[in-house]
């Protein structure tokens, strides 16, 4: 049972670090966004201001997708890794912890 949970605890970790992750860059997506937006909003942007419109919304929207995307594969691997603990506590036919 050591080496399933040892196993469990280090795909749980696997996952974890994954998200935080992929949420570090959906949120780095969402501040160029929106820094984007603001230098146009305040006039100091270097960008012509169509490009800056169509990108700005452009990255704060990839961002909000990805940060999506992220929240629902983490919750998807946490799944994964509770029914092989599960499946391993089955198989070795212990009593689930409390």
């Amino acid at each position: 049972m050591e080496s399933s949970k040892g196993s469990a605890w280090t795909e749980h970790s696997k996952a974890v670090n994954r998200a935080v992750l992929r949420g570090v860059i959906a949120g780095y997506l969402v501040y160029l966004g929106g820094s984007l937006l603001y230098d146009l909003i305040k006039g100091t942007s270097s960008l012509s201001p169509l490009v800056g419109w169509t990108i700005g919304p452009l990255f704060v929207i990839a961002g909000v997708a990805f940060g999506f995307f992220t929240w629902r594969r983490w919750k998807t691997d946490e799944r994964e890794v509770q029914a092989k603990v599960d499946k391993a506590r089955d198989a070795e036919g212990c009593d689930p912890e409390p």
